[in-house]
């Protein structure tokens, strides 16, 4: 059964990015990691893979912008 990925988009109230001193952080964020999510991760399509699913409740899907990443 498809269903869009949208728990990437809300960060978790605790996470190990949000424990991570500034200074790593700000390291986080100028790496290869965050410029990926940025310019590829969140403009894959989803909906072309929804073909590729059940119609009816079966076992949990994969997100396709992981299948796609």
């Amino acid at each position: 059964m498809f269903r869009l990925n949208t728990r990437h988009r809300q960060m978790p109230i605790s996470s190990r990015s949000t424990e991570l001193p500034e200074s790593y952080r700000e390291r986080l964020g100028a790496s290869w990691a965050a410029t990926f999510y940025r310019e590829f991760f969140v403009r894959i399509a989803e909906t072309p893979f929804a073909v590729g699913y059940a119609d009816k409740a079966a076992r949990p899907n994969v997100a396709g912008t992981r299948l796609v990443s």
